[in-house]
């Protein structure tokens, strides 16, 4: 009634939803892994998307209202136009539609109920295809609005139905043309009650003369009758009685004529909706309920979106059954199964919409199934373009509005649960901040003892480094290369280390590479720099074999790209500057710990270092590093290297500015493109490296 207000809110919703599908991105759910602790959580947790919305009882019904009476004492004219009324009586009495099937208006607004789950798609009676949704729906809103006291409208939804019959009688649906007389039966049934409530007894008797009885009928107007009602009766739900009943008629229709899916599909609904009713989201489909929307497939050889669906959503819930039944049953093979029969769900839904469905409410459906699927098969992705692709279909729809927005909230009810769900498990298993220190720097006392005796400490923090996990490993890792440097002279093999640390994210930055100690003495140096010095010391000493020449320039270009390290001179006892005596080990065993946390004594650290608990445990650079790469061994790059483009060699990043930063990198690139070719033979004594001259 009030257009204007309502053009307004469709604009308004159709905005947020827009910046919904626009902003929602996908969630990490920390449960990546393929563990079956992981899947188990998964599978625990697509629940949450099927849980309704409301339950409802037998004490949701208002009794207040009650149909048009008939009672034959009411009525107060002449004897003859009573006995005239009351033969009128039998007969409306004897119709079958809305009117008389005793249906009781509940608390809900029916037909805020119609409009949100048909969409106007299915309520639109201006379109020359016909669907028994469009007919029920309508149906449905007409009842209501006569029953809310909107009699004018109501009796104008009932014309409009008859008006659309009219125009299809015309065309060629062999469905419509098989049931068109049990529709007019309906149709003009609950007409009549609107008049007869007016008190237009002509028109009552004039409609009356031109409908068919239901007893002289044959048997697929019959079930199409029978199955409006289950239909009916199921949309109104409320108590177990309706579904009952709905049951009954949807198997009536099915029995009289078992050649129409259709039937097939309302029985199977019906059967859901009892079920979900009496027992819950999480009940096993019932075999009736398997086969019936089986059965309508078959007769509509696969080719019905709205069947397929149905039987997707069927299929999800004995997963989520078959879940909940053997949850605490020890069988190895559960968790692939239950991953097989989701990885099925998700091709059935990639089916459907290949099929291109019309109805864009089928669309969302599918997309919501995939969004809140466990994570192993999840699609966020393509769910979300299944969302998109339903509002394009229906920009103005309220209905697909409100599906899609609810689905997304959906995703992310069930997305924000499993991180919650894994965070919450992971602090379970997790050690204490205080726990970790203990652990790490006990272990790393010791091999500062074992060092101070003589004993090599690499093969031991090779062994830590193996079996330690996340943050750990990291600290461990740059242990190990700042000891193979300082300690073991191995330049190569430290350089090597260092190289693998920098795949580590935000590792530039990292307080434990520039403001590093090592555990087994030294004063607090940054990491990096020591190793572009040791380089630059290797690339001017006629020492260093040639082959490894291009190994150190191609490291000492990476790390000080990285690392955005200027150029200075180069400190040939920077090593020996760094290392303290041993009396000052354990000092220096703290300040290294303190250092791999990212402790300092400024509260923004303290407070940085309590979330280092919270990262994965899964390191980008450290999960699959061969131990061999830690061993004191230097490796040598094969000769036909050497000719490898100087463009592959050469990454820079073309955001830096500094002209004097530039200057140093064209001049190692030149230096280096000489090396490259030059012969193996070169004599490297009078080689100028990056601009110092050779004392």
């Amino acid at each position: 009634h009030d257009e204007p207000q309502n053009n307004t809110k469709v604009i308004n919703l159709k905005q947020d939803v827009e910046n919904m599908l626009s902003e929602v991105n996908e969630i990490d759910c920390l449960n990546r892994s393929s563990s079956k602790e992981s899947i188990a959580d998964s599978f625990e947790l697509i629940s949450f998307a099927n849980k309704m919305s409301e339950d409802l009882n037998d004490n949701s019904l208002d009794e207040s209202k009650s149909e048009i009476n008939f009672d034959e004492e009411t009525i107060q004219d002449p004897v003859e136009d009573k006995i005239q009324k009351n033969d009128i009586v039998k007969k409306i009495n004897s119709l079958q539609c809305i009117f008389t099937w005793k249906l009781k208006s509940n608390e809900r607004n029916i037909i805020s109920q119609i409009l949100n789950e048909y969409g106007d798609y299915n309520l639109d009676i201006s379109s020359p295809e016909f669907s028994l949704k469009r007919f029920i729906g309508n149906l449905i809103i007409g009842y209501e609005l006569f029953h809310n006291g909107e009699i004018e409208n109501g009796q104008i939804k009932i014309l409009e139905i008859g008006k659309w019959l009219e125009e299809l009688d015309n065309g060629s649906d062999k469905f419509y043309l098989s049931i068109n007389t049990g529709l007019y039966h309906i149709m003009k049934g609950t007409f009549i009650h609107m008049l007869y409530a007016s008190n237009l007894l002509e028109e009552c008797k004039w409609l009356l003369d031109d409908i068919i009885p239901f007893n002289k009928m044959n048997c697929i107007p019959k079930a199409s009758i029978f199955a409006i009602h289950a239909a009916v009766l199921t949309e109104y739900g409320a108590n177990a009685q309706y579904y009952k009943k709905a049951c009954y008629f949807a198997n009536k229709a099915c029995v009289l004529d078992p050649s129409s899916p259709h039937w097939f599909y309302i029985y199977a609904v019906a059967l859901t909706k009892q079920r979900t009713f009496l027992h819950s989201y999480k009940s096993h489909p019932t075999e009736n309920e398997i086969n019936s929307i089986q059965h309508a497939i078959i007769l509509s050889d696969g080719k019905d979106t709205v069947f397929n669906y149905h039987r997707i959503l069927l299929d999800k819930d004995s997963i989520i059954r078959n879940f909940h039944d053997n949850i605490n049953i020890k069988n190895k093979n559960m968790y692939d199964i239950n991953l097989k029969a989701n990885q099925k769900i998700v091709e059935m839904i990639k089916t459907v919409i290949s099929m291109e469905p019309k109805d864009p409410l089928v669309i969302v459906g599918c997309a919501k199934i995939l969004m809140t699927l466990p994570i192993k098969v999840r699609d966020f992705d393509l769910g979300k373009m299944y969302l998109t692709k339903a509002m394009q279909m229906a920009p103005n729809d309220v209905a697909v509005l409100n599906s899609i927005e609810k689905a997304i909230t959906h995703y992310k009810r069930v997305s924000n649960k499993t991180y919650e769900h894994k965070k919450t498990a992971s602090k379970q298993f997790q050690p204490s901040f205080k726990n970790k220190k203990s652990k790490i720097a006990e272990k790393l006392r010791f091999l500062v003892n074992n060092h101070k005796n003589g004993k090599d400490p690499l093969p031991d923090l090779i062994a830590m480094l193996n079996e330690s996990n996340g943050r750990d490993k990291v600290i461990i890792m740059a242990q190990i290369c700042s000891y193979t440097i300082l300690f073991a002279n191995n330049l190569r093999a430290g350089v090597e280390q260092f190289m693998v640390l920098l795949e580590e994210p935000k590792i530039n930055n990292d307080h434990l590479i520039i403001d590093h100690f090592s555990s087994f003495g030294s004063k607090k140096f940054n990491l990096a720099d020591l190793i572009c010095n040791e380089i630059r010391l290797a690339t001017n000493s006629c020492e260093t074999p040639s082959e490894e020449m291009l190994f150190y320039f191609k490291a000492l270009t990476k790390i000080m790209e990285t690392f955005r390290l200027e150029m200075k001179d180069v400190d040939p006892s920077m090593k020996s500057k760094l290392i303290v005596n041993s009396s000052d080990r354990l000092t220096c065993l703290s300040a290294a710990f303190k250092s791999g946390l990212n402790l300092s004594d400024n509260n923004s650290e303290v407070d940085r270092c309590k979330n280092i608990t919270n990262k994965s445990n899964n390191p980008k650079s450290f999960q699959n590093v061969d131990s061999k790469i830690f061993k004191a061994k230097s490796r040598v790059n094969k000769k036909n290297n050497m000719n490898t483009s100087i463009g592959k060699i050469f990454n820079f990043q073309t955001s830096i500015v500094d002209r004097t930063y530039h200057a140093k990198i064209n001049q190692m690139k030149s230096k280096i493109s000489k090396f490259l070719n030059s012969s193996e033979t070169v004599e490297f004594s009078n080689y100028v490296s990056l601009g110092i001259k050779n004392d």
